[in-house]
């Protein structure tokens, strides 16, 4: 999910000069999937996670990097695999992004927007059988494109 992530995050920052994406890690283990640094100096912190939950723990890191790194105003996002779109504190969420992706083929991100497909891809979810997909993952099914799950 990370690649992916990353793939179109890239592809807007390509269309947008005013972008500047890349990754944190420190000597003591805290790390930030991606910071989108835009010119001004705003910054947007994501962590991508593939489970259908998250926690405190999962925002830990973000707020590190909000309190002694970033030097003007910061939004932490949690993408996850859930249902709901969460407010997690000022300036953090935990964006449901990946059944409105297959349902709407758009991720809405609070204080950054509605990115929207250009055109409806085809979505292949594989598994590794490591653990079960979540029940909202198969109840849903697009309205523009039809998908099947296999246990």
């Amino acid at each position: 999910i990370e690649t992916w992530v990353h793939q179109n995050l890239a592809s807007l920052a390509d269309l947008d000069m005013d972008y500047e994406i890349s990754h944190y890690r420190d000597s003591l283990k805290r790390e930030i999937d991606f910071i989108v640094e835009r010119s001004d100096g705003a910054m947007l912190g994501i962590e991508v996670k593939s489970g259908s939950s998250f926690g405190a723990e999962d925002f830990k890191h973000l707020k590190w990097f909000a309190k002694n790194l970033a030097k003007g105003e910061f939004t932490g996002i949690v993408l996850y695999a859930g249902e709901h779109t969460l407010r997690f504190g000022e300036g953090f969420y935990a964006v449901a992004f990946l059944l409105e992706l297959l349902s709407e083929m758009q991720v809405s991100i609070p204080e950054v927007g509605t990115i929207r497909a250009k055109s409806i891809p085809f979505v292949v979810l594989t598994s590794n059988r490591a653990r079960p997909l979540s029940e909202a993952l198969r109840r849903r099914r697009s309205k523009k494109s039809q998908f099947s799950l296999k246990a």
